[in-house]
Parts: structure tokens; C-alpha cells; sequence
């Protein structure tokens, strides 16, 4: 298909969404987010470029534009919203609004349409906006036992080389800091037994004492957060 064709066919998606259509709300969403992927196919077929994933070609796409953390943040927890489900009936209108409202931009970036950027409604900004949280400390490393892997809560237990008297907690899958690490931790979990040595690298430290890690070594062969 012609690129301008294939374009001009995405810009009709996304009006045709906005001004009503005969799709429910949910099968508009879906068709949001397959509008995400091949907008994000297009920076990517540009570069000659393959990722593996929606969350890979959005962190390239998004680094490459040099889009603000905020709209980062919405652009990646759109995506998570949809592929955890996240999406149900009371919220579906803000994220059906942040789905369209993030296509049409990505569409006016690649063409260097910037004068027909959109700003979301105030309500749904609001209703999205970027809490950035307060840093307590960082530590550029840590050595540490893992001891437990909570797959709900998203969290896991270590005990600090340095502090041993003390179980910390350690935060994974966050989507704009450490999410690419999550399958390969929990596959680690099922290869190794717990208790098991890992590194902890680059960590924030953010109130209540939970600690987010940029990346997560297990000793001695498995990187967590391989992204080649």
C-alpha cells in the first residue's frame, strides 16, 4: 500500500472513531490500539528497524521524538492498560479520548505536521496526569538476596549485603522505568530456587522505602533487561 494511502486511511480511522460509528466503545478501543501498532510499524519500517514488541518500538519511537515524560507516561500506559485489560466500562471513555488523541499526534509528528498537535480535554488530563514521585535516596548498586517474588503485588524481597538485618522490598514492571525486565525475573523464579544472588542497578528510592531498580542481575549468567 502507498505510504500517504495507508496514512490518509488512519487519519479516516480516527475521525470516523471521534464522530461516532456503528463499533461499540470496546471494539473502538481495539481498533485504537491495532492503529498504535501500525503508526508505530511506520517509524519503525523508516529505520529498517525490528522490535518484538509495542512496549520496544514506543520506547524507541518516543525517545527518538524527544516527547515530554508525561506524554511518555500516557503513551505507555495506554498500551498497558489494553494488554493487562485494564480498560473497563467507567474509564473507557478517558482512554478511548488518550487512544485517539496519541495516534493523531504520532501520525502529525511523522508528518511534521506540528501545528495540528492535539492537547488532551483538561478532564482527561486530569484524569491521566503524571504524578512523578519524590526520591528518597539512590544507590547506584546493591547486592542482595532475593528471597520472595510477589507476581500480584508486583514486588519482590530482598535482603541487603549491606544492611542484612533489615527484608527491603523492590518494585519490577513499571512501565516507564523497568517493565522489559518483568518476564525474564519470573522466568528466572522458575529456573532457580529461591533464595537467590542478584544486583540491583541504578536504584531509586522512593517513599516507604520501595526500591526501583533500573536493572536486575541475577548471579552469574542471567541479565534481567536484556534489550538486544
Amino acid at each position: 500500500m502507498n505510504i500517504n494511502k495507508e496514512i490518509d486511511g488512519l487519519y479516516d480511522t480516527l475521525y470516523s472513531l471521534e464522530k461516532g460509528s456503528e463499533f461499540l466503545d470496546n471494539d473502538k478501543v481495539h481498533i485504537v490500539y491495532k492503529s498504535l501498532n501500525m503508526i508505530m510499524d511506520l517509524y519503525c519500517r523508516d529505520e529498517a528497524l525490528r522490535f518484538t514488541t509495542l512496549f520496544s518500538k514506543m520506547s524507541w519511537v518516543t525517545n527518538k521524538l524527544n516527547l515530554t515524560s508525561a506524554w511518555v507516561y500516557k503513551i505507555q500506559l495506554f498500551r498497558r492498560a489494553y494488554e493487562r485489560h485494564e480498560i473497563k466500562e467507567e474509564n473507557l471513555p478517558f482512554f478511548l479520548t488518550l487512544g485517539i488523541t496519541i495516534c493523531h499526534n504520532l501520525l502529525c509528528y511523522y508528518e511534521n505536521n506540528l501545528d495540528k498537535l492535539r492537547e488532551l480535554p483538561s478532564s482527561v488530563n486530569e484524569f491521566f496526569s503524571y504524578k512523578k514521585e519524590s526520591n528518597t535516596s539512590f544507590k547506584s548498586e546493591m547486592e542482595c538476596i532475593i528471597v520472595e517474588i510477589n507476581e500480584s503485588e508486583l514486588v519482590f524481597n530482598f535482603i541487603d549485603e549491606a544492611q542484612p538485618d533489615i527484608i527491603k522490598t523492590g518494585k519490577y514492571d513499571i512501565h516507564d522505568k523497568n517493565e522489559i525486565f518483568t518476564q525474564n525475573l519470573i522466568r528466572a523464579k522458575s529456573i532457580l530456587s529461591l533464595p537467590f544472588h542478584a544486583n540491583l542497578i541504578d536504584v531509586t528510592i522512593i517513599e516507604n522505602s520501595i526500591h526501583q531498580p533500573s536493572a536486575i542481575i541475577v548471579n552469574p549468567d542471567y541479565l534481567i533487561d536484556v534489550t538486544s
